[in-house]
């Protein structure tokens, strides 16, 4: 299973057997091959997949920004002149270093080459580069206050450069991004860029693509341009500056459906999708004000129709819980204080009804929380549902919903 970070952050939407990730997102990692030290006191440990350098990610370009190791946070300081990478501040310091490749290099680790060329177990050769893939290697010094064994780590990483059109001057926006120029894309935590990407799908090597097939004309620019202004809209962070309106991030394994990705996006974003007549609409936030409304005349009579006065008790609720991913938690997941209505119980027959609202896109706590009371305000106690067929000629956008 390989993974790719789209925008990560702590997991980047990469790692794993096989990862990729958009936005921040933290990774967790597994020690496959290990080489001692004995005689120094020291152990090398190299995070590798399947033969290849740390599998952090398998789409290249991701930055790693913290670690995580045995729970704690572990800066990285400056690099070491015996290149085994970044020196590990606080706690572990002189005790352990960690070096970092964005998938974009070009020979194998010289580290490893120098050292284990003649190794007789694990012989590190000249063409164990790892294209396209992010990895780390990690040292430690042995030292029982500090590690019992090999460490439990975590990359907390910012995911995969993504094709932004509103910066191609070629399809209607203004920049030098090229969609058949991935070296002019940047990285992004803009929800609805993400969800474009993963539409278009994306290159994981080895010629296999991940997520959709759609063309730049199934995918309107006017409609995405708007959607994608909408996500960075800035607001009060409540700090005195400004944070995007919705910005998220997420770890996606290769074998996870891109649809069931794209749902976890979309609620980060409080988005709705729709594909109409071929072509892909999404709309960001609330609904617009009507501008197409329908009478009597415009429904097909001769077609079934449906009338539903009254949800079931499985469709009601009278409170809501959210869990979302917190970087400052190690990137656990945290749980907001559930919010519940006496009134609502009372009308259910006493019964508390809990709608468990899930956000793993949305690692970002005040984001996560506005989204929280998004839910709580938009909790539909008494609606009423028809399902109606119209004449022919007519076309809703789900913009004017």
């Amino acid at each position: 299973m390989m993974r790719f970070a789209l925008l990560c952050l702590a997991f980047a939407l990469v790692a794993g057997p096989a990862h990729a990730g958009p936005g921040a997102v933290a990774i967790g990692a597994i020690v496959r091959a290990i080489t001692t030290f004995a005689a120094k006191g020291w152990f090398a440990a190299f995070l590798v997949q399947t033969g290849a350098s740390i599998a952090l990610s398998v789409v290249p370009g991701c930055t790693l920004q913290r670690v995580i190791i045995d729970d704690r946070w572990a800066p990285l300081g400056a690099e070491s002149p015996s290149g085994w990478g970044g020196a590990v501040e606080g706690p572990y310091a002189g005790h352990a270093w960690i070096d970092y490749r964005d998938g974009r290099q070009t020979t194998a680790h010289p580290g490893f080459l120098s050292a284990y060329a003649a190794d007789p177990d694990r012989p590190w050769s000249a063409d164990m580069v790892g294209p396209g893939t992010c990895y780390a290697t990690t040292y430690f010094f042995y030292n029982r206050q500090y590690f019992n064994g090999l460490p439990q780590l975590r990359f907390e990483m910012l995911g995969i450069p993504v094709y932004d059109p509103r910066a191609d001057s070629t399809v209607g926006g203004s920049g030098p991004q090229r969609w058949s120029n991935p070296a002019t894309w940047t990285q992004s935590a803009n929800l609805a860029l993400l969800i474009y990407n993963i539409m278009r799908g994306i290159d994981v090597g080895a010629g296999l693509r991940w997520g959709g097939e759609c063309t730049a004309e199934d995918l309107p620019p006017d409609n995405g341009f708007a959607a994608m202004n909408a996500c960075d809209l800035a607001i009060p962070d409540g700090a005195g500056g400004t944070v995007p309106q919705y910005r998220g991030g997420i770890e996606v394994a290769l074998d996870d459906e891109p649809a069931a990705i794209i749902e976890e996006l979309l609620k980060a974003a409080c988005a709705q999708m729709a594909e109409i007549g071929g072509i892909w609409k999404i709309r960001v936030g609330g609904p617009a004000m009507p501008t197409y409304f329908l009478t009597d005349d415009d429904v097909l009579v001769s077609q079934e129709q449906q009338f539903d006065p009254f949800p079931s008790l499985s469709d009601t609720w009278n409170g809501i819980s959210c869990t979302y991913p917190d970087p400052e938690s190690l990137w656990e997941s945290k749980k907001a204080p559930p919010r519940y209505n006496a009134t609502w119980e009372a009308e259910d027959g006493g019964r508390r009804l809990v709608a468990d609202l899930r956000l793993p896109a949305c690692p970002y706590p005040e984001h996560g929380a506005e989204l929280f009371l998004v839910g709580d305000r938009g909790m539909v106690r008494r609606d009423r549902r028809c399902d109606r067929a119209l004449q022919g000629g007519h076309r809703i956008d789900l913009g004017l919903l």
